[in-house]
């Protein structure tokens, strides 16, 4: 998202623009240090363009991950595993 200009992404709404019925304290208390930090771990870089914000969606707390535009590329530089929540774990090339 970074190297494509920036963007937003949000958490607590659904994929048709509804609230979710979820909760996303933990988003909100996110360090957008603890952010730059992973980042690094696969780039290489301190690209510290995050903010996170609450916002509101038809009553409910959302929170949003803002990211600005990198000033140079950010490409991953090592592959990294993700738990898919099902006990098994996946892989980024």
């Amino acid at each position: 998202m970074a190297n494509s200009g920036g963007g937003c992404l949000l958490f607590g709404v659904r994929d048709d623009g509804n609230a979710a019925e979820t909760t996303v304290e933990v988003i909100l208390a996110l360090d957008p240090a603890q952010i730059t930090d992973k980042v690094s771990k696969y780039t290489g870089v301190q690209f510290d363009g995050f903010e996170v914000r609450e916002g509101q969606r038809e009553g409910r707390k959302v929170a949003a991950l803002l990211v600005r535009g990198a000033e140079f590329p950010l490409p991953f530089s090592k592959a990294g595993n993700y738990d898919r929540g099902d006990g098994k774990q996946s892989w980024i090339p």
